[in-house]
């Protein structure tokens, strides 16, 4: 069923239309409240049979345009794909440049520690030869040591010669087969130490001998 003043369509049990909002009762009753207008939904003219055939042929002549949503899908996804394109490109070029940076820096990883293993072996090297040092040192410290005593019993060897040669000029009078007046002591180098000898100081007195002025001064 349809309104009779505006042509929509409602329930055939309606009293009143929804659209308009007036009583849809038939026949319409004059009333001051109510229009006489009925309002039908607009139809189009029907063409004649050959006016549609001419018309479907030239629409099927005619390429379908396409709408411009679907054509600005169609950019928006070749954009994306030109920059997933370009994104691969960097990402790719970026990983081979990574991998050439990576075998560099694993060359230059081999070489410190090859240079790491020679210093170190240097190092072993020097580590021995401070062994063999410090070894050579102790043996020179006990030879020092060795040398240090000896000297200290030489230095009392000649101490105890010093003092029996001091007993020996105080006591013994060495006179040259020269005939010198002077009687001498034994290291004197005025003294022939191949042609003299040896008698007691107050002897060499009584026989009118003198002392050395050079080895006996203040006699």
């Amino acid at each position: 069923m349809h309104c009779l003043r505006c042509g929509k369509e409602i329930a055939d049990s309606a009293t009143f239309c929804e659209s308009c909002e007036k009583a849809v009762s038939e026949p319409l009753v004059e009333s001051a409240y109510l229009s006489k207008q009925i309002l039908l939904p607009s139809r189009k003219p029907q063409q004649p049979r050959q006016a549609q055939t001419k018309t479907a042929r030239k629409t099927e002549r005619k390429p379908e345009e396409e709408p411009p949503r679907r054509r600005g899908a169609i950019v928006f996804l070749a954009v994306v794909c030109m920059l997933l394109l370009a994104a691969g490109l960097y990402g790719a070029t970026r990983y081979l440049n990574l991998r050439s940076e990576a075998a560099a820096l694993t060359e230059q990883v081999s070489a410190l520690e090859e240079k790491k293993a020679g210093l170190e072996r240097t190092a072993a090297g020097l580590n021995d030869t401070v062994a063999d040092l410090e070894e050579s040192v102790a043996d020179l410290e006990e030879q020092v040591s060795a040398l240090e005593t000896a000297v200290a019993g030489l230095e009392k060897t000649k101490a105890g010669m010093e003092k029996t040669l001091d007993y020996v000029d105080s006591r013994a009078a060495f006179i040259s087969r020269d005939g010198s007046p002077y009687y001498h002591t034994a290291d004197c180098a005025g003294l022939l130490k191949d042609n003299c000898y040896v008698i007691d100081v107050a002897a060499a007195k009584e026989r009118g001998f003198s002392p050395c002025p050079d080895c006996r001064p203040g006699e």
